[in-house]
């Protein structure tokens, strides 16, 4: 990758100044925890930072660095209970930190837990004075930059060093101004789509600090940069381990709150999109409710319903996000204001940190504000959905009431002329039963024709056959007669459906 400074035009009054003591410090925060999973679960993309700042370390060429995931405690033995762990083994390293050197290049990475984020406090120091021009061997290939660390709440970026100025220089104040625009300038690659714009300066521990910020949205894009020109004797001596503790904590509620308010203007986008699919569901509602097939209506009515159920409850999720999104911005900037409370207690005469304090009112102007007025919109939509999944049921109700009566009338014609059908073979298997007993009568008096000389009488076995017949057959005339008046009703009811 190309560095920004090969193409930047450097101004002759900052072209020579000395740059003393640099160091680059880098602060990195990936979310641990998941919270659509189990508590205590590790997010899909929670070992990423790891493996980037094992990246890092080949990108520096240092081989301690970049096996850095091995001196790692195993997630499965972390302390969940504790808000703040350090997570390096003791027995492989000293003081809660690995340390690795590419001469002129000192790295040291101190990896914590803060919660649920993951995150590290990762500097590189250059041994020897820098020219303006050789800034870059800081970050080789702009590996500092989110685009090849890519933390998923985001990062800031603290660039410190001690510049040489030459006194005799008109005015010191416009000089620091335009160093800090060029290194600013130098740290970045060359082919952002968003540059960071300078935003607000400060005064920390009596030396003077720019804020750069290019406000992306996705906060793998997002750049925040401090660049800090060490002006006075006391600000490297103040620059103590809680200082950057809190300065490291004051980073890390800063990107929650905006990886925060991210994701409530995603889920809200979400929620928009799935109001506008129930809006095309209830025209087909019209379209289904006009069938004229009964069955293929109740089907429909059916697959409509699981589907705008489906959207519900989907919806239902988005306004619950964005309602717990406000709770967390709040949260977070309540926690954003306490560290900087610390900061304040420390600061010294000179010392100006309202540009730091300008974040609590954006968030509570700008975002819990607009996440407010995104909660209205989407909660104004859900009397609609509860009210057409309440239409549907009761539509599906009234159908399969009908399908069902169709269908138990259609179950009582089945079974009455399964009767009829029984009482006529049955009748018919009577009459063969009595003709079969009725047989032994023609073995001991033989049947005679009635037109015979010596026939006086009907013969028993005519007698007994006629009889039999004459009541098997009975079953089959009611059967028949039935089965046409039946059919003349149903020629009758559809005469009537469809009149020529």
């Amino acid at each position: 990758m190309q560095n920004s400074s090969e193409s930047t035009i450097i101004p002759e009054i900052v072209q020579d100044i000395q740059l003393q003591n640099s160091t680059l410090t880098l602060y990195p925060f990936q979310l641990r925890d998941d919270r659509d999973l189990e508590e205590g679960k590790l997010a899909d993309s929670a070992l990423h930072l790891w493996q980037r700042i094992n990246d890092l370390g080949q990108q520096l060429n240092i081989s301690k660095i970049a096996n850095f995931s091995t001196f790692l405690i195993p997630p499965t033995e972390e302390n969940p209970e504790s808000p703040y762990e350090k997570l390096l083994k003791q027995a492989d390293v000293n003081n809660n930190e690995i340390s690795g050197c590419n001469n002129p290049l000192e790295v040291i990475i101190s990896p914590v837990r803060f919660h649920d984020t993951y995150s590290a406090d990762i500097t590189v120091s250059h041994l020897a004075p820098l020219s303006i021009r050789q800034l870059h061997q800081l970050h080789p290939h702009s590996c500092f930059s989110p685009q090849f660390i890519q933390p998923s709440l985001g990062q800031t970026l603290l660039f410190y060093t001690c510049p040489v100025i030459d006194l005799s220089l008109p005015s010191e104040e416009d000089t620091l101004d335009l160093l800090a625009q060029q290194c600013h300038e130098i740290l970045l690659p060359h082919n952002l789509d968003i540059q960071p714009q300078f935003i607000a300066k400060g005064v920390l521990f009596g030396s003077p600090i720019y804020e750069y910020d290019n406000r992306a949205t996705d906060p793998k894009q997002r750049y925040h940069i401090l660049i800090w020109l060490d002006r006075h004797p006391q600000t490297l001596d103040l620059l103590t381990g809680d200082v950057n503790h809190y300065l490291h904590r004051l980073f890390l509620y800063r990107h929650k709150t905006l990886f925060s308010y991210h994701r409530s203007r995603l889920w809200y986008q979400e929620g928009k999109k799935i109001a506008s699919q129930l809006d095309v569901q209830s025209g087909k509602f019209t379209e289904i409710d006009n069938c004229d097939d009964a069955n293929q209506r109740l089907t429909q009515l059916k697959a409509f319903l699981a589907k705008t159920r489906r959207l519900g409850f989907s919806y239902r999720r988005c306004v619950r996000d964005v309602t717990e999104s406000i709770n967390t911005i709040a949260t977070n900037t309540e926690n954003y204001s306490q560290f900087l409370a610390y900061l304040q207690e420390r600061k010294i005469l000179g010392d100006d940190l309202s540009f730091l304090g300008d974040f609590v009112q954006i968030s509570q102007t700008q975002y819990q504000g607009q996440v407010a007025v995104d909660l209205k919109y989407l909660q104004a939509s859900e009397p609609f959905f509860q009210e057409m999944i309440a239409t549907i049921r009761g539509r599906l109700e009234i159908e399969q009431i009908e399908a069902d009566r169709k269908h138990n009338q259609q179950e009582s014609i089945s079974s009455r002329d399964l009767n009829i059908t029984i009482g006529v073979v049955g009748g018919g298997m009577a009459a063969a039963s009595v003709i079969a007993t009725s047989y032994a009568l023609t073995t001991d008096n033989p049947v005679l024709m009635p037109w015979d000389a010596e026939a006086t009488t009907v013969h028993p076995f005519v007698h007994s056959v006629g009889w039999s017949l004459l009541f098997g057959a009975l079953p089959l005339w009611i059967w028949l007669a039935i089965l046409n008046r039946r059919k003349k009703k149903e020629q009758d009811e559809s005469d009537r459906q469809n009149p020529r």
